[in-house]
């Protein structure tokens, strides 16, 4: 009887283990479309509290009007930014913040860029683009893979840098207002480029950093105490400039109030753009993560509550090469915008992407989890025919 039993519990634990797991849901394909043309283009942040994008370039910064499509050079002055020309200095916009713990502010708009050069840390550059300069240092590194700000409080709304150490160990470091800069975590997967932090509803993750490791596939949620855990692994390819390279959360009021999505596309030197009424044709919500690779650009949302779910948003894989932030922009006029051009798909065969994976509660894939589970279902049965003889 007991050997019954336990057979009968395996099949019932084999077809509850199928419904854990998440299901890609049908949605239509989006495509990318070019917004302008930018130098050197490697992220975009923002928009300040003027409406403006801040767009990095190589040793260069701009301004883009996403109202009018104008875009303008910024902080070029003796006082303006220079650094690191063809380097990953991925930047962050102030929203103005209170670190309770350093009892100081964040002014609005300034914007604080990862120094790629001996001694790395920040540099600051200020609203008026007239001033900027070391803004504090980041000790025990070799590169900066990094930069965004805590919006939901649990790290005390710091500023949030991840980086590198020669020996190839990634640290989390929390900067306050002061320049003071404490480390989070000491160790934690290789994570790089946009980087986020989830909102209230996205399950147990909520208030953690959801970054995302390029070469293992893996997206990531880091909590303030430092505890690491896998939200998941998207179906795109892996590997060092190919896989997941940002991380970013569908903002509120986003489709009622109508809008676009914004990412550098460091292959063509574009800034890219993705619209409201696309994304909510792909199924995309508020709230929703979003994630792409740096190949191709391909596209992923999940949402978790409390399980995550994901699908595709851009399947097929284009000519962009993705690189820093999303940035979300509110209210964007599109009668005066300029008309938008398509991105023409790559020529060679698409990258195979799979089943959406976005589980990662033991780090198994989908098809492994399926064809365990259907070994366990065929020893069941077989023990309950031996029970019936």
């Amino acid at each position: 009887m007991l050997k019954y039993h336990l057979a009968r519990n395996l099949i019932v634990l084999a077809a509850a283990g199928l419904t854990l797991w998440p299901s890609a849901a049908a949605a239509a394909d989006a495509a990318w479309e070019r917004a302008v043309a930018v130098p050197g283009v490697i992220d975009v942040a923002g928009p300040r509290s003027d409406g403006d994008l801040v767009v990095a370039g190589s040793a260069a910064l701009f301004l883009f009007d996403p109202a009018s499509g104008k875009l303008e050079d910024f902080a070029r002055g003796p006082g303006g930014y220079h650094d690191d020309a063809g380097k990953e200095a991925y930047l962050a916009i102030s929203t103005g913040t209170h670190v309770q713990s350093a009892n100081c502010d964040f002014a609005p708009d300034e914007i604080f860029i990862l120094r790629q050069h001996v001694p790395f840390g920040v540099s600051r550059v200020n609203a008026a683009g007239d001033e900027s300069g070391p803004f504090t240092n980041i000790p025990g590194v070799s590169s900066l893979t990094g930069i965004t700000f805590d919006t939901g409080g649990a790290f005390d709304l710091r500023l949030l840098v991840t980086g590198k150490s020669a020996a190839g160990i990634t640290s989390l470091f929390g900067v306050d207002c002061n320049g003071g800069v404490m480390v989070i975590a000491r160790s934690i997967p290789s994570v790089e480029g946009g980087m986020a932090i989830a909102p209230s509803g996205f399950g147990k993750f909520a208030g953690a950093l959801v970054a995302a490791d390029t070469v293992s596939g893996r997206v990531y949620a880091i909590a303030a105490n430092g505890t690491v855990a896998s939200i998941g692994r998207p179906s795109v390819a892996g590997g060092p400039e190919v896989g997941v390279e940002t991380a970013g959360f569908v903002p509120p009021r986003f489709f009622d109030a109508g809008g676009s999505l914004y990412y550098a596309d460091a292959r063509t030197g574009h800034l890219m753009r993705l619209t409201s009424d696309a994304l909510k044709a792909a199924g995309v919500n508020e709230g929703y993560l979003l994630v792409a690779a740096e190949r191709g650009a391909p596209v992923v949302t999940a949402h978790c509550d409390p399980t995550c779910v994901g699908a595709f948003v851009i399947r097929t894989p284009t000519a962009v090469r993705g690189e820093g932030h999303f940035a979300f922009v509110l209210n964007t006029p599109t009668e005066e915008e300029p008309a938008p051009t398509p991105v023409a798909t790559r020529a060679q065969p698409a990258v195979p992407l799979g089943v959406v994976d976005f589980a990662g509660m033991w780090g198994i894939p989908t098809a492994v989890f399926v064809l365990l589970v259907a070994f366990l279902a065929v020893v069941a049965v077989q023990a309950i025919r031996r029970r019936a003889r």
